[in-house]
């Protein structure tokens, strides 16, 4: 399975030389606006401005270092350890607001698939607060990475009770809000619904499932971890089915179920779930729920109150679906 990766960092100044320089590589400067190229035995790596991430005196460069295509092999998986480990050795951090690491996983030939897309979505929604609860919910208010909650899947309903035979463009269209037609490659993906953390929107731009809950980190332990648990994720949806479950609970038992489902390595299982995160997940239990909003349903019209009363019936109500 293929996969990618996209790390935010904040760095020095003339940061693509740096790192070039780090990884015994080279600087290739392609026409504008393409960004600069570092070429090394690590692959080739596109060095990104990014002036979103938060910048200091010490670390003066906001730099997104984005990784070519590689599959899922302890070769390629020590590429991206060592490329981290560079970046942390020279003067780098992604500890800063607004970085991030963002990983894409291959769907090969099904990226137009919409039962592909549906499963996606339902595994999503079924599984996304769990996956946030394993990163001690530290990206869980954040507006980069929101997990689809009952209320965004209610306009998929009909395509999960078969009352609407689904089709690429009509999944698609409801889920980016435009012909996918006009949706590819070359698109603006600023102008696209993207910032959730199982991001569907990629499969129309680059035929990838975009991940995107982790906080930036230069822990090469850690980066791999992640990305081993999407592509384990991927895999599942790959061969799933479209069903509508009911969203998991975030507690200890609901994070082991998930790694026993993906078959996550016991490597990856020791630095996914630490002391610290189940300590998180039972300090959650002590906590009274903050009450669901509850929607008005009389501003709808009566196709829509339909809809809205099943994805919330699905929801259990429970606070963290609203």
């Amino acid at each position: 399975m293929t996969f990618g990766v996209e790390i935010e960092t904040a760095g020095p100044e003339n940061p693509t030389e740096v790192l070039a320089l780090a990884l015994g590589g080279e600087v290739v400067r392609p026409m504008e606006p393409q960004p600069p190229l570092i070429i090394s035995r690590f692959g080739t790596w596109a060095s990104v401005p990014d002036d979103s991430i938060e910048r200091t005196e010490a670390h003066p460069c906001g730099r997104e270092f984005v990784s070519p295509v590689f599959r899922h092999t302890p070769e390629d998986i020590a590429k991206v350890g060592a490329v981290v480990a560079a970046l942390g050795s020279s003067g780098f951090t992604a500890t800063g607001a607004n970085c991030g690491l963002h990983v894409h996983v291959g769907v090969g030939d099904r990226a137009r698939d919409p039962e592909l897309i549906l499963a996606a979505l339902a595994l999503s929604y079924e599984w996304s607060r769990v996956i946030h609860l394993l990163l001690r919910d530290r990206r869980l208010a954040s507006a980069f990475c929101e997990a689809h909650n009952a209320w965004f899947l209610s306009s998929f309903a009909g395509f999960y009770s078969g009352r609407l035979p689904p089709t690429y463009q009509r999944v698609m269209r409801r889920l980016i809000g435009e012909d996918p037609r006009k949706v590819g490659p070359t698109s603006d993906k600023l102008e696209l619904p993207r910032n959730f953390g199982v991001n569907l929107t990629a499969l129309a731009i680059h035929g990838t499932i975009e991940y995107r809950f982790f906080e930036g980190t230069l822990d090469p332990a850690l980066v791999a971890a992640y990305v081993e648990l999407c592509v384990r994720f991927t895999a599942l949806v790959l061969e799933s089915r479209p069903r509508l479950r009911a969203q998991r609970k975030p507690t200890v038992a609901s994070m082991e179920a998930l790694l026993d489902l993906l078959g996550v390595t016991a490597e990856s299982r020791a630095v996914l779930l630490t002391d610290e995160v189940r300590a998180h997940a039972r300090g959650l239990a002590t906590h009274t729920p903050i009450a669901t909003l509850r929607l008005d349903l009389s501003l709808l019209d009566e196709e829509s109150r339909r809809l809205a009363r099943r994805a919330l019936a699905l929801a259990g109500r429970a606070p963290w679906l609203a």
